[in-house]
């Protein structure tokens, strides 16, 4: 049976000493996932939902199917680039449609460009 040396057994006694101490105090090393939001109630949004995932998970396999050949992804690096972009940002319209809070999904949203898009302030016109 395995013996560790004595220094070794010694830095384990300290460093199970220092785990029993922080307990739960110990920070996580990532955020915790936000909240759900409701769905909401509007069917029609729903089936939006499930459409625009569903062309999502096409244009994902066509982006698959087009970086997995070695030569089509030299010659078209940019395009799959776009086709994944079009991809993550179909995912991310899913989820604004499908959510009753809309707003709030759309604050959720990692893509900064779509973002700022989306949640920018209205154009006021010019009064006369």
């Amino acid at each position: 049976m395995y013996q560790p040396p004595d220094h070794q057994r010694r830095v384990d006694e300290i460093q199970a000493a220092i785990r029993q101490e922080q307990g739960e105090a110990r920070r996580p090393l990532f955020k915790p996932a936000p909240a759900s939001l409701a769905a909401s109630q509007s069917l029609l949004d729903r089936r939006l939902a499930e459409e625009l995932e569903f062309l999502r998970r096409r244009l994902e396999a066509i982006g698959a199917i087009v970086s997995n050949d070695p030569i089509l992804l030299v010659r078209y690096s940019a395009a799959v680039q776009d086709i994944d972009l079009m991809s993550q940002t179909l995912g991310h319209l899913s989820k604004v449609v499908e959510a009753q809070d809309k707003q709030a999904a759309a604050e959720r949203i990692s893509l900064g460009e779509l973002k700022a898009r989306l949640t920018r302030k209205p154009v006021t016109p010019i009064a006369r």
